[in-house]
Parts: C-alpha cells; structure tokens; sequence
C-alpha cells in the first residue's frame, strides 16, 4: 500500500524553515528593502537578479524565471527528489518524521495493478542481472564492449535474458504469464520477448525500472534491439536512459549531454563523463524538456541520417524552450562507443569538448548544404530552404531568428519572414511604425534650452504624444513607450537634461493608458493560470519584458556606440542599465499595479507615475564619463570625437527640417 507524506507534516517544514538562511548557506545574499538579493544560481548570472522573500518563504529569479519555495530550491540546487529535500528540512527544524518508511513505498501514487507490474519488472531486472555470470555467451559479449566489470553491469542494469528461466522463476512464487504480459515481458502467446539477449533496464526519473531495452547476441537477428512495449509506464518520449544516475551532475555543471544509445552513456562514462542520458532513437520531445529544464544541452548524436535528422528535430523542439543547445561535430564516422575502444579516452572527450557548433548555425549550416547552396544558388532551392529554416526557427526566440535572417538575407539576398504566434510584446507593434527614431544628439546638444523649454510646457505634452505617435500611422505607442523614452532623441535629451531634476518625472505621466495596455494584454493572456498565482505571475513577466524591451532598444540605439567601442564592454552595459532599472523600480511597479487593480475593481479613477530616475541617471553618468574620458586623451581620440560631433550636426538638422 502506497504511504503519503501528510499534507500537515510540509505545511509545517514550510512553515518553520527559514528559506534565507536556507539559500545563504549555498548563496551570498544582500538585504535590499524588504528583501534579500543574490547571484541566481540557476543560469549565469553576472547581476544580481535573484530574489529572496522572507516573509513569504519563496525565492524568485528575474533573468530566468526560476522560482519556488524552499523545497523546490533544494531538489534543484542539489540535485535531490522532493522527499529527500523533506527530509533534510526536517532535520533542520527538529522534526521527527519516519521518511525512510515513505521511501519504502513511493512517493507518487500508483494503482494496485500498476504497483504489481513495477515489482514485477523491479525482481525481472535483478533476476536478469543475476544470470549473467552464467552465460559464457553474455560473459564474452560484455567482456568484447568492455562492459564485463560488475561496477558497470550494476550501474546500469545490464542483465541477460534466457529462454524461459524467467516464467518459470514466476511461476514458482505465483505470477502469472497474463501479469507477464501485463508486465511487457511476455506476448501475446506467452513467449518471452527478450529471450538470449543482453538486456538493459530503463528506470524512469523516480527511478523506478519501467521496461527494457534488449540487445540480440545472435548477429543474425532480424533486430538488433527490441524494447518493451509501450504502455502508460513505459514511453519512451517520456524517458531518458540513465536520468536517475545522471541527474546530480547534470543539476551541479548546469549542463546535460544527450547522446544516442546505452553504449554511448556508458562510454562517456567510462571517460569521465557523468551528466549524460540517451534517447533510445528518438528525437527529444516535450516531455523530455520536463527532465532537461534550463540547462544547457549538447547534442551528440550519431553523425548518420538518422542521428543528424533527430538532431534537427531536437533543435527545434529545445529552442522553443529557450535552452542554450550546442552540437558536437562529429566526423570520425563513429559513435562515442567506437570512438573511445578504437582512439581512446582523450579522443572522444577532446571531440566532446572542442568541436562543437552552436545549434543554430548547425541547423543553418545543414539545411543550406542539404538543398545544395553551398554548391550552386538556385532560386527554386533557395525557396525550399527559406521555408524549411523559418518552421525550424518559428518558435526560437527573436534574437536567434534575427540572426538566421541575416545570415540568410546577406547570403542569399532572401529574407526570411517568420510569423509570430504567441503574445510577445516585443514584436507586437513594432514594424507598424513609419519611420524610425531620430539619432540621438552629442553630449555638447544637451543644453539647447529651447528644447528644453518646449518639453516642459504642459501644454505641448499631448500634443508631442501625437506627433510621435498617432493611430493615423497605423500605430499607437502601447507597448513601445519606454523604448521611445530613450529611443527619440528630444525626449531623450530632455531626461539627460533633467535626470536630477523631479520635473523630468512629468513625462511618464502622459503614457499612463499605454502603459496599462500593456498591463492588460499580459493579464489577458493569462487567464487561465491560477487565480491565486494570477497577480504575482502578471506583475513578474510584465517586470521581464520591461527589462527585454529596454535591453532590446538600447542594442539598437545609438548612444551605447558612443560610449564604448568594445562590444562586450557595451553589451554588459546595456544588461546592467536594462536591468538596474526594473530591480530597482519593481517593488514600486507592482504597487502601482495592484493600486490600478483596486482602483479599476471600485470604477475610480488613476494616475500613473513611473519613476525613471534611476535609469537616465546611470546613462547621463556613463555618457558624460566616456565623453570626458575622450577629451582627456586628446588627439589620440580625434577620430571618436569627430563622429560625435557628426551626430550632433545630424540630430541638429533634423530638429531644424522637422521646425519648418
């Protein structure tokens, strides 16, 4: 009979443990307002994105979205199951709970049939474990694939199936052949499926074994692998090979290798490599993402048609995701089994680690070479391939699909037209502008008063909202208003201008409806999440594309270029002004939301007032350091200062042009 951990013993372990000073014990943590802030430990995180509330026991991470409680941090952080994270947060508080009697049974519900046919399969797997040894057949085979030494039979599961010693072992202790074939270990005639074959089992991420997979020793065979049957135990889109070993490594690098085959996992192991898992000849699926989360993948699948044609598939599918996927170039014509018995250790993990591409540019790179257009440009190949990348990147983030297109484009003189389909506020009025923003103006620009003065008059300040931004141009601001807050070069100015000066705050006032548009459409989109998670999850993404809508424009814009000519340099200061902003301004944001919320339920009536100060101060102090620090060095930057000043002359004419 199945136990159950009761409801009241983790309301308790909730309750009693303290989650800051649970997560300090791993993170350096900083108390800021009411919360604490840390390095999130999740993905690579170089600015503090990772927040802590105390009061209400859950942590939360802006850059990744990773979030939970403290039992979730723990299976997370460590690696473990969620009973074991009970366990140690027992401890921790005192309280005295017999988990072990939990671990005995399981900690997910099962039916009586279905708890038979796992034991069934749990004593099938150490009976077939057992008979190696007794097999000079098997003993020979695992001894050729160096498979021969216990450690590695018992790691993995490798047994050997007889004829009929497994019915008649069942059939001694009162199972019958009908529960063996409930069991997927005997046909529909009472034949048993594996018989003399070298036989792997497959647990699923509880660990519990749910099938097999069995290798012929006869070459004759007509398969060379034949797997139990599918059955709502035993999917193989919803399993990995070796997960339950793997999952501490692959949890402790942030990283999971995904190969083909059993051989493969066990090869890589015997390299040195733990935090890998096979797909059992299939392409990754949804399902698996579940298993994989938001490490990085790298794909090393077998360098034939059907390894490179599962890649492609899995490509797709982890983009969607939004993993970090990377593939291992393969051309030794061999898999990672044969590459380490006929080359050696240092071989395949030097293969492993330093011929790899980037999943995109593998993806592009394949489906060029496959239509011929590294060979010969044709126009009717160019069609096929352009619409085979844009289903293949349909659904991989802008940034990736951006730079497809563009390889594409400057390649093949083709653009690539990708259709979105989810709400995604940073393509959703974008390309209904007109024309695009002005330049921004020189450093030496910001005291042109009248410019100034024509920004403070309140009663120019609609107006300006529709001179920039009229419905008649087939677009009202919505969503692009912060980007336009940065990306025009007037109101710009004006937030340099004023970036100390409280009056610069009368600007945000007059996007209060766009701004709450945006609000909006998020919670919309939303409506069928829980409604007791509804207005923390709406407020959290709405703070998430906030920060990737000024990421975003801020690339685009020209005043980074300005300010540093390396482009690492600029990238980190463009993610630290994009993100500063929303951490520094989001316990203010989710006031202002929850006062709209109260005030929009009661009919009154509300103001919006954000507060950017935070923002145009860090990028008036970056901008008038690197314009000093280019007048310091004199002549050595002439060619710098020239371009500036041209800037300025352009942002000038245009302001004059626009006059008239």
């Amino acid at each position: 009979m199945t136990k159950f951990i009761p409801k009241e013993i983790i309301d308790e372990i909730k309750n009693n443990i303290n989650i800051v000073d649970l997560i300090s014990e791993s993170i350096p943590l900083n108390k800021k307002g009411n919360n604490y802030l840390g390095l999130c430990p999740f993905h690579q995180d170089t600015k503090p994105s990772f927040t802590v509330s105390e009061s209400k026991g859950i942590y939360k991470c802006f850059a990744c979205g990773e979030s939970g409680d403290s039992i979730k941090f723990l299976t997370k952080y460590k690696g473990i199951s969620y009973i074991d994270a009970l366990e140690v947060l027992a401890q921790k508080i005192g309280l005295n709970f017999d988990f072990q009697a939990i671990k005995k049974t399981r900690v997910i519900q099962r039916n009586e049939q279905d708890e038979a046919t796992l034991w069934i399969l749990d004593t099938t797997n150490n009976f077939y474990k057992s008979r190696v040894i007794l097999s000079k057949e098997a003993l020979s085979y695992l001894k050729t694939r160096k498979l021969d030494e216990i450690v590695i039979r018992d790691k993995f599961d490798i047994g050997f199936a007889s004829q009929n010693e497994i019915v008649d072992y069942f059939k001694k202790i009162n199972v019958s052949q009908e529960q063996l074939v409930q069991a997927g270990l005997l046909n529909s005639e009472f034949n048993h499926i594996f018989w003399n074959r070298i036989t792997f089992a497959i647990r699923n991420e509880f660990g519990e074994v749910v099938g097999f997979s069995a290798r012929a020793l006869n070459q004759t065979s007509s398969a060379k692998y034949i797997n139990s049957p599918e059955t709502h135990l035993f999917k193989k889109s919803h399993l990995l090979y070796n997960y339950q070993n793997a999952k501490e490594a692959i949890n402790s690098k942030k990283q999971i290798i995904i190969v083909e085959g059993f051989m493969d996992v066990i090869a890589l192991y015997r390299a040195g490599i733990e935090n890998v898992v096979a797909i059992m000849g299939t392409a990754l699926t949804k399902d698996h993402l579940k298993l994989i989360k938001n490490h990085e993948v790298i794909m090393f699948l077998d360098g034939d048609n059907a390894g490179i044609n599962a890649t492609i598939k899995s490509i797709k599918t982890l983009l969607a995701s939004r993993n970090t996927v990377n593939v291992v170039i393969n051309n030794l014509g061999k898999d990672p089994d044969e590459i380490l018995n006929h080359f050696g250790k240092e071989k395949l993990i030097n293969l492993l680690h330093e011929n790899q591409k980037s999943a995109p540019d593998f993806a592009y790179d394949f489906i060029v070479k496959k239509h011929n257009l590294d060979q010969k440009i044709d126009f009717n190949n160019i069609n096929a391939a352009a619409s085979e990348l844009i289903n293949l990147f349909s659904d991989a983030n802008e940034d990736i699909r951006n730079y497809i297109n563009a390889k594409f484009e400057h390649k093949f003189n083709t653009k690539l037209t990708f259709k979105s389909t989810n709400f995604n506020l940073e393509n959703n009025l974008w390309n209904n502008f007109t024309q695009g923003p002005e330049p921004l103006a020189a450093p030496s620009d910001y005291s042109n008063n009248s410019r100034k003065n024509h920004f403070n008059r309140q009663d120019k300040k609609e107006q300006l909202k529709l001179e920039l931004f009229s419905p008649k141009n087939g677009i009202g601001l919505r969503s692009r208003f912060l980007i336009y807050l940065l990306h025009f070069r007037p109101i710009f100015d004006f937030f340099v201008e004023n970036a100390d000066n409280k009056e610069a705050n009368v600007i945000p006032a007059i996007f209060t409806n766009d701004f709450l548009n945006i609000y909006t459409d998020l919670k919309n989109s939303y409506e069928k999440t829980i409604l007791s998670h509804l207005e923390e999850k709406i407020q959290d993404t709405f703070l998430q594309q906030i920060e990737k809508i000024v990421y975003n424009e801020l690339s685009k814009s020209n005043f980074p270029k300005m300010l540093y000519k390396e482009d690492d340099e600029r990238e980190k200061f463009i993610k630290d002004t994009a993100h500063s902003f929303v951490i520094e301004e989001r316990e203010k944001i989710k006031k202002i939301l929850i006062e709209y919320e109260e005030k929009k339920a009661n009919n009154e009536e509300f103001i919006f007032h954000l507060n950017l100060e935070p923002l145009f101060r860090v990028i008036k102090q970056e901008l008038q350091e690197r314009v000093n620090l280019l007048y310091d060095k004199g002549q050595e930057n002439q060619e710098i200062i020239q371009s500036l000043i041209k800037i300025c002359k352009k942002g000038i004419s245009i302001d004059n042009e626009k006059s008239k």
